[in-house]
């Protein structure tokens, strides 16, 4: 795995950051989000996902939210689903063939948090893994790798 970047962000660096990632976005994009509680994955991703829709020139949905209880949540596009998963109350990797989570997804683009449970269990060719460390109340180390050799 390749380090592609690592900085400190506060809220607003941290919206510029999903931003530039949702503009180098594909098909088929695996984005493995990590961190404690209350470190800024969820923010990133609400905020990617709006930002795909705004690049896409697509009504926003109505509500962009975490998908802690439904463990996963959809977002069509026009050409691809945006699949936002939570999968900090999973178990064991048998629950994940019970959503489907690999069905479709070389056509659609995946966002997982607490991405421990897929990661320890099964083997990815091409995905983003971004790590957060909250390092006081309103700043994070934000450290972005990825699988393959690959720029941002």
């Amino acid at each position: 795995m390749n380090k592609l970047i690592e900085f400190e962000s506060n809220l607003d660096d941290l919206l510029i950051f999903s931003k530039k990632i949702a503009g180098i976005s594909r098909k088929g994009d695996w984005f493995f989000l990590k961190g404690d509680l209350g470190a800024g994955k969820t923010t990133f991703a609400k905020s990617y996902i709006k930002s795909l829709f705004e690049l896409n020139k697509t009504d926003l949905p109505i509500n962009i939210k975490s998908p802690s209880f439904p463990i996963v949540i959809s977002y069509p596009l026009k050409n691809y689903t945006i699949y936002h998963y939570d999968f900090f109350r999973l178990n064991n990797k048998e629950e994940l063939k019970e959503i489907d989570i690999f069905e479709n997804s070389e056509n659609n683009i995946s966002i997982v948090e607490w991405p421990s449970i897929i990661l320890d269990n099964f083997q990815f060719s091409n995905f983003y893994l971004i790590e957060f460390d909250i390092l006081d109340l309103n700043k994070r180390l934000i450290s972005v790798f990825h699988s393959l050799k690959n720029t941002l």
